[in-house]
């Protein structure tokens, strides 16, 4: 063997060099030496990895630094990370899934395809369908519909799927079974399926679900029964709680071309490919037009992989906060560089030893490169801890910091840092980090003049390093900057958004809604007086329930509403009273008598409703808010007044027509939401227009958690009415609701918060590094400054003064830059603007304190240097 494989394979063989011709190896001698090759590789390598352990382990504090800093880095990414695996990377959970395509219908015009195919258009494509699938199945649409089961009402997401669905995606139930084609015939379609979520959340995970029975008000059937639970992950297009097997058509809705409720959803026979597809839909297309242009002409027909038809609806935002995580870990590396190059000073000596002694240039990198992979190697293991566990908490304590809709999608995606993809991606990450973060400093370390640096000289480099680290750390200052001044002003908002008082106490109080089954039979082509009588029965119903609920021991008032603050939007209705215009945010409900009490929002003049104004001849009773007395009559007494507001002349069913309202009190304001003032509102008393919901709130004495099971015991008890038991949803304490309603903005201020602590925590570290690097490399400067005279305390101001210069130009680009960002949150301000003088002051003391801490130790190191010892050295 000659060259350099040669001489490795007989220095191994341990002769002299020279004195071993250079042989010509057989072919049975070379596994011989690749083996001895790949010995002494694994044998340097683990000498590499002994002497960084131990090299660290003399050095806890720095390693540790490091490893936290990059764990922070790493974590941050391998969440995040999790989140754009989960929406839009992980493989769909079906078998052939390349050959799987959605198929849907719309406007040539719009570009967008997101109508489905009607029931007609269905029957009579069977024959072009069959040509380029093996086999298809049909889905609804998602629809919000109320469900009960056991005594308890939601909203739910549900759809109706036809018979081979689930066969077609190859999609196995968790527990029981699936539909099947008997399941879609009429008069048996009286099944459902349960999302896994919907089994965790609302049964607890108990298989007893199976067999359970669920009602949905509207329903095709009176009841259906649960068959299955379909296995964690699986969803279609987007989350769905319940589903239903498809029943027929009626002959109506068949023959309408326009109600185009299905997607189509089939697997393409294995000659078939899209392009070739989407061409005999065109086709398709063209003929349909040409047969049926009332409704088929200008529409086109699209083919598209499920595949491609997922991830088109993903959450693309979660990218824009991947890149963010990307910056934080970009700054972790680089204040590691920072670390590595301050602790590089340290072992010049000893680097410049083993260079002096024969060791290669390569081989001392690779020894300093191999410390930086122990360090990246730990961090990533740390970060992927705090990666799961963020993620856990995200999910069990989510309800605090989440609107329940986030958060049902952030459980949704099912996003773990125990998945494959995201242990890789972590590895990947660490493993991106060392040639980040150690690659330079090996290179710096590695570079020295000898002479000097065995003589113990500090300016054996240039001061380049110091300057591309101050400048690299002031551009992180200037970063910190906007985010800091950004959760600043989020924070402010959050606090001003909470102290705002809503007109109504939330302590001790219980609230849930009631939804009535829907009438047998439509109002439309009935008798008015039997229309009457079941509003009737209903405005009794709901009084029997106050009633009930009054005598819990316990409970001190009850009363109900049709748009309860902080649940409904409480405006949307531009009305007339007279000749005036009201604004658009004008709101308009109907309340039993103890809602003013129940809520504690009193009437502040006048009275409440009662049976002596109740019967007011010709008229009905009104109580407005505040803002509608005085825009109604401003300056002036409205009590007593009569108004023709909305509402006064819808028919009552009664002997006697009323022709106007008559204002009987002036109730208190109170907020619809805590970032608007309290609209002008009209109040009707509940029995006047009986609808088939209402939102009950019971005050109590004490803590009303207790009251939970009796309230509800109490609603279950109640009579049937409308051929069923009613729904029963939302049963929870009014500050409950209130934490919901601002948990949007709470989020919010709490993600930008953690990324500028995290950005605060990385600043610190990164200014702590280059100040320490600093004061190493100008030793020798300072020694000749004390042997000057100079007193300790001024070096200890000096060093101070340096990283407060560096630091303020990175507040003051900072600043300039965050007043360009913070336009595009000021939509979500509340009570605060962008030149928030608290904000502005606060943020820039905030991270000038923090810099300071970080350079206290090193400017103390500095005032302690021995002026003989440092020239000395020299």
């Amino acid at each position: 063997m000659k060259g350099r494989g040669g001489r490795r394979y007989r220095q191994a063989r341990g002769g002299p060099v020279s004195a071993i011709p250079e042989p010509i190896l057989n072919d049975s001698e070379c596994p011989t030496v690749i083996l001895n090759m790949v010995r002494l590789g694994l044998e340097s390598l683990w000498q590499d990895l002994s002497y960084g352990a131990r090299s660290l382990g003399k050095n806890r504090g720095f390693a540790a630094t490091v490893v936290l800093t990059l764990a922070l880095g790493i974590g941050a990414n391998s969440a995040v990370f999790s989140l754009v695996y989960a929406a839009l990377l992980r493989p769909l959970p079906f078998p052939q899934v390349h050959r799987l395509a959605f198929l849907s219908t719309g406007r040539l015009e719009a570009g967008v395809f997101n109508s489905g195919v009607s029931g007609r258009e269905l029957e009579e494509w069977q024959p072009h369908l069959h040509r380029i699938f093996e086999d298809f199945a049909t889905a609804g649409g998602n629809r919000d519909t109320t469900w009960s089961a056991a005594g308890a009402g939601a909203h739910l997401r549900s759809r109706d799927v036809s018979g081979n669905f689930f066969q077609l995606l190859g999609v196995h139930p968790l527990a029981g079974r699936t539909f099947t084609v008997e399941d879609t015939a009429q008069g048996h379609g009286d099944v459902a399926l349960l999302s896994y979520e919907l089994w965790q959340r609302h049964f607890r995970g108990d298989l007893g679900a199976l067999g359970q029975v669920m009602r949905q008000k509207g329903g095709a059937y009176a009841s259906y029964t649960v068959i299955g639970i379909l296995p964690p992950g699986f969803e279609f297009d987007e989350a769905t709680d319940v589903w239903t097997p498809q029943q027929p058509l009626s002959r109506y809705l068949m023959e309408m071309r326009e109600l185009r409720r299905f997607r189509v959803i089939g697997r393409l026979k294995p000659e078939v490919r899209l392009p070739q597809a989407q061409a005999a839909m065109n086709n398709l297309a063209g003929q349909e037009a040409q047969a049926y242009p009332a409704s088929n002409r200008g529409w086109g027909i699209s083919v598209v992989s499920l595949r491609d038809r997922f991830q088109a609806k993903r959450h693309s935002g979660l990218l824009l906060l991947w890149a963010a995580v990307g910056c934080l870990l970009w700054i972790a590396c680089a204040n590691s560089a920072n670390l590595l190059l301050s602790r590089a000073e340290g072992r010049e000596r000893e680097v410049a030893i083993r260079l002096a002694l024969g060791s290669s240039r390569g081989r001392l990198m690779a020894q300093l490169l191999t410390e930086s992979s122990l360090l990246a190697l730990l961090g990533g293991g740390l970060g992927w801890g705090i990666a799961a566990a963020a993620l856990r908490l995200l999910r069990f304590w989510g309800t605090f910091l989440l609107p329940v809709s986030a958060l049902q999608d952030v459980a949704r995606l099912h996003a773990g840092a125990v998945d494959p993809a995201i242990m890789t991606f972590t590895l990947l990450v660490s493993i991106l980090s060392v040639l980040a973060f150690g690659l330079a400093p090996a290179r710096r370390a590695t570079g020295l003049e000898l002479n000097r640096a065995l003589q113990g000289s500090s300016g054996s480099r240039t001061t380049h390093s110091i300057g591309f680290s101050q400048m690299l750390v002031t551009a992180e200052v200037a970063v910190v900057m906007v985010l800091t001044v950004s959760a600043g002003l989020l924070i402010r908002s959050f606090v001003k958004l909470t102290a705002v008082d809503p007109g109504f106490r939330t302590g001790n109080r219980l609230t849930f809604d009631i939804e009535l089954p829907t009438l047998p039979e439509s109002f439309a082509g009935t008798n008015p007086a039997e229309v009457g009588r079941r509003w009737q029965r209903q405005t009794l119903w709901f009084e029997e329930l106050e009633r009930r609920l009054q005598a819990i021991p316990g409970i001190q008032a009850v009363g109900a509403s049709n748009a309860f603050p902080l649940t409904d939007e409480g405006g949307g209705w531009g009305v007339m009273v007279g000749d005036r215009q009201l604004p658009p945010s004008t709101s308009m409900a109907f309340v039993s008598p103890g809602y003013f009490d129940a809520v504690d929002a009193p009437i502040v003049q006048g009275s409440t409703f009662n049976p002596a104004n109740n019967s007011i001849p010709g008229s009905k009773a009104l109580i407005v808010n505040q803002t509608m007395a005085r825009l109604l009559f401003p300056g002036g007494d409205a009590v007593g007044k009569h108004v023709k507001a909305p509402r006064c002349q819808l028919v009552t069913f009664g002997p006697l027509q009323p022709s106007d309202c008559v204002i009987v009190g002036i109730a208190q304001d109170t907020r619809f939401s805590l970032d608007s003032p309290a609209p002008p509102a009209f109040y009707y008393a509940v029995h006047q227009d009986a609808g088939a919901r209402l939102t009950f709130v019971v005050r109590a004495g004490r803590d009303p958690a207790p009251l939970v099971p009796i309230v509800r015991a109490v609603v279950l008890n109640m009579p049937y009415i409308n051929s069923g038991p009613a729904y029963l949803f939302n049963l929870q304490t009014v500050d409950q609701l209130v934490a919901q309603s601002v948990a949007a903005p709470r989020f919010r201020s709490w993600l930008v918060s953690l990324f500028a602590g995290l950005a605060l925590l990385l600043a610190g570290v990164g200014i702590y590094g280059v100040e320490a690097y600093a004061v190493t490399r100008r030793t020798r400067e300072i020694g000749i400054r004390m042997a000057l005279g100079a007193r300790p305390a001024a070096v200890f101001g000096m060093i101070l003064g340096k990283a407060a210069g560096w630091t303020l130009f990175g507040i003051a680009i900072g600043l300039g830059a965050g007043m360009a960002v913070t336009r595009l949150i000021s939509g979500l301000l509340f009570g605060v603007g962008r030149w928030d003088p608290v904000t502005l002051v606060l943020s820039p003391l905030v991270l000038l304190a923090v810099a300071m801490a970080a350079s206290y130790l090193p400017a103390r190191r500095a005032m302690r240097v021995d002026p003989m010892v440092a020239l000395r050295c020299e």
